[in-house]
């Protein structure tokens, strides 16, 4: 009996400023030990780079994209950049309402990922059939697998799958298939079990801080390393994130810099009109730099920095301002500052999940911090973590930590991607085993009218059975903090239909809520509930003799039916982040064509509660 093929493994890392993509095959003819990242891309020539600049431009009647928009005949105030958060269509709002730099509309944002993910492709599509010249691009089983931030909804996350789709993805072979994987953090978790097992012992917890360009996200985990099993890791709790990253100290680099420009730009000659375009070309060029070394030997004794202002004469300066000799004076006091003010926000978050640690593990420690992303890399944010929560402000519950950074920083996410899903398909058990759900899920239902439950409730008689319902309630299948371990959790429907009655699909609503279990609400009247999706089930081509004959009064037991009782199920698949569905009838998947369609709300989703800004989690220290 012949083998199915091994499927080759692409994985993807969409980040705000850089995007990662490493692949995987084991096969007969190509045996690869671990994933391999791509570091050829256009406009670097010869020269190799772990990751692309997340950019692109609309120059002319062409779209260049990467490293191609920091050419010098392209305009930097032409170039888009720094658009991945606003996916999240209330992410984009709220910067708008706070009258910071974002896209003419949301719209815009789809565009710029469209297009980028389409230029993107035909990259991956060309390296591919380069790299792997055995392989036949179209003829193969690819996966190609996306990671997203902790903080998008299941509606964003089916957003970038929708458009990488239309971008080309996984339409050029049978099969060909698009995938959300992993969270951020739990991919960059998974790299690092993955990478450097012999550092962990069963039972460790680590807490991964995976900082990034837009957000920090953080996941923790307990090492499960059992002889002779594969290791694992399993969730303590659900994960989260926030809008920290070093994308906001780009930010508060080309504020200052504006602010010192626009008074300087009197006395050296400099076009106001022009100040955005320069600022822009500082925060890509030299201050990148700056950034990336501060905090290491070489800076540290370091006061001041100096960046060129570009096409500005070495013969100019200006006290007002603080330019020398064509370059803005930088201290490194104001660096520190910029950093700092991230570090208070990421210092918030991890002290939050630190002493959550009395609710879902209250027996044990925190061994491990693991900082991964391009801003966990930065040495200044490894010494002052390990300041903090080693030196000065041990916590409680975790008084002896180390903090350590993975061996992949840069390419922790796109590497755990593949990591996770290679020993899925191996060995049917993904490395991250037991996840916590990150929100309660429920279907909105009519429920038998029942006095003391449903006080105010919208009632209406049901012309088939003639009983009274309370409509718009909702059943809760699924509770935030659940234990996820199973594949799939099927839920029951049960519909009533009339002798001859039309044979409409099933419109079943499923719902979400980020109030804790304890509180959730029973009814659509109640505050916190936001549409996850709309399910269409369409049975209308089973024949009615498979329902339930139901009759309403005994004697009419000879007689034919009065109305039929539809019972069908459907599973939901809970990915870490996304969720999958399918529609079952009669024990079996029913896979009539068009028989089961989904759309997802992707609008405003009330953001997720920022529980560690609450004021109610100060830290604890031993």
């Amino acid at each position: 009996m012949a083998h199915a093929r091994a499927p080759l493994l692409v994985g993807i890392d969409v980040g705000m400023t850089c995007t990662g993509v490493a692949y995987i095959i084991q096969s007969p003819a190509i045996e690869m030990v671990e994933p391999r990242t791509i570091q050829k891309w256009p406009g670097r020539g010869a020269a190799k780079a772990d990751k692309v600049p997340t950019s692109l431009c609309y120059w002319g009647r062409e779209i260049v994209w990467g490293f191609d928009t920091q050419r010098d005949e392209i305009d930097d105030s032409e170039v888009h950049d720094w658009f991945k958060i606003f996916l999240d269509e209330r992410e984009f709002e709220k910067f708008r309402s706070r009258g910071e730099d974002v896209p003419p509309s949301h719209g815009h944002v789809k565009k710029y990922y469209r297009d980028f993910l389409r230029k993107l492709y035909a990259h991956i599509k060309k390296i591919l059939s380069t790299e792997l010249p055995a392989l036949s691009f179209e003829d193969e089983t690819i996966q190609f697998i996306f990671s997203v931030p902790t903080t998008w909804s299941p509606g964003v996350a089916e957003d970038l799958r929708v458009l990488a789709r239309e971008a080309g993805f996984g339409h050029d072979g049978a099969n060909h298939s698009v995938e959300i994987g992993l969270t951020e953090a739990e991919a960059a978790a998974v790299c690092t079990l993955g990478t450097e097992t012999e550092r962990y012992s069963n039972g460790d917890i680590m807490l991964v801080v995976d900082a990034g360009g837009g957000t920090t996200d953080l996941a923790l985990l307990k090492a499960e390393l059992a002889a002779g099993s594969r290791p694992t890791l399993k969730q303590l709790d659900d994960v989260r994130g926030d809008e920290i990253g070093s994308v906001e100290i780009d930010v508060a680099f080309a504020r200052l810099a504006q602010d010192r420009l626009e008074e300087a730009a009197p006395y050296i000659g400099l076009d106001p009109d022009t100040i955005p375009a320069v600022v822009k070309k500082m925060c890509k060029g030299a201050f990148k730099i700056v950034k990336e070394e501060y905090g290491n030997e070489d800076s540290v004794h370091l006061a001041v920095s100096t960046i060129p202002i570009p096409d500005m004469s070495n013969r100019v300066s200006s006290e007002l301002g603080g330019v020398q000799r064509g370059r803005l004076v930088l201290k490194m006091s104001e660096v520190k500052e910029m950093f700092d003010a991230q570090l208070e926000k990421m210092y918030g978050l991890i002290d939050w999940q630190l002493n959550r640690m009395r609710s879902v593990a209250p027996h044990d420690q925190v061994k491990y911090l693991v900082l991964s992303g391009g801003l966990g890399s930065s040495e200044y944010v490894f010494k002052q973590l390990e300041k903090r929560y080693i030196h000065e402000r041990p916590n409680l519950y975790a008084p002896h930590l180390r903090i350590v950074t993975t061996n992949y920083p840069h390419l922790s996410v796109v590497k755990g991607l593949l990591i996770d899903r290679l020993q899925k398909l191996k060995f049917d058990k993904s490395v991250l085993r037991a996840r916590k759900c990150r929100q309660s899920l429920g279907i909105v239902c009519e429920q038998v009218y029942d006095p003391s439950q449903h006080k105010g409730a919208k009632l209406k008689v049901d012309p088939v059975d003639g009983l009274t319902y309370a409509v718009d309630q909702v059943s809760w299948f699924i509770r935030q903090g659940d234990l996820i371990e199973s594949g799939a959790i099927e839920k029951p429907f049960y519909r009533n239909l009339a002798k001859g009655g039309s044979r409409e699909p099933y419109t079943s609503r499923i719902v979400i809520c980020n109030s804790r279990p304890g509180s959730l609400p029973t009814s659509l009247k109640d505050d916190g509930i936001e549409l996850c999706c709309v399910m269409n089930s369409d049975l209308s081509k089973i024949d009615v003799q498979n329902f339930d004959k139901v009759k309403k009064h005994w004697w009419q037991l000879k007689k034919p039916p009065s109305y039929y009782k539809v019972a069908y199920g459907i599973k939901f698949i809970l990915n870490a982040a996304n969720i999958e569905s399918e529609l079952w009838f009669d024990g079996k998947k029913y896979n009539e064509p068009s028989s089961f369609r989904v759309h997802f709300e992707s609008g405003m989703w009330r953001p997720r509660p920022k529980e560690h800004l609450s004021g109610s989690g100060a830290d604890l220290t031993s």
